[in-house]
Parts: structure tokens; sequence; C-alpha cells
């Protein structure tokens, strides 16, 4: 968060998603306060890689150590994330760059 001059305090820790399945995912999404345009998820596999393959067309065998699967979606409101439609941008690791 510093790399970025992102403010520490607007980490939100949510232990649902340790371990979590794609429901959980998408539980937590549609919980987010509207106010956030964008956010970033962490979480774990085999979780993170079943919820991004059930996002677009575009999937991962797995998702790396550190890995982002970005998308972009047609809604102003988290509650309709899961239905709203979904655009690929990119998929992207360290490891990728080795």
């Amino acid at each position: 968060m510093e790399e970025f001059g992102i403010d520490k305090h607007q980490l939100i820790i949510v232990p649902e998603l340790y371990e979590a399945h794609t429901s959980d995912f998408y539980n937590v999404v549609r919980s987010l306060d509207d106010e956030y345009k964008t956010v970033a998820i962490f979480s774990h596999n085999p979780g993170i890689t079943d919820f991004v393959n059930d996002l677009t067309e575009v999937n991962t065998d797995n998702m790396p150590t550190s890995a982002v699967f970005a998308v972009q979606i047609d809604t102003d409101q988290w509650q309709q994330f899961r239905e709203a439609g979904k655009k690929f941008l990119f998929f992207d690791y360290p490891k990728l760059h080795d």
C-alpha cells in the first residue's frame, strides 16, 4: 500500500476470504460500500483461482503468488457485481517476467 501511496488504514481484513469458496468472494464483494470505485481482493488458492475463473471467459489454471487478475464491471453498485457484465483487463504476475 505504501508503494501506491494508499493509506494503510484503508486495508480491510475479511476473514471469510481465507480458504474461501467462490460464493464467499461474491458475498464479500456484494457487501462492499458503493463509495469504493476500485478494490483489490487478496486471497489464497484454490479459492481465488476458482473465483477469477468464474468472472469472465478468460481462465487460468492457477493464480500464482502476487498475481493480479483485473476486470472492469458494468455497474456502480457492488450489490450487482455477480450479475453485472465484466470485461477482462489483464492477468499478470511477477514470475511471468523472469
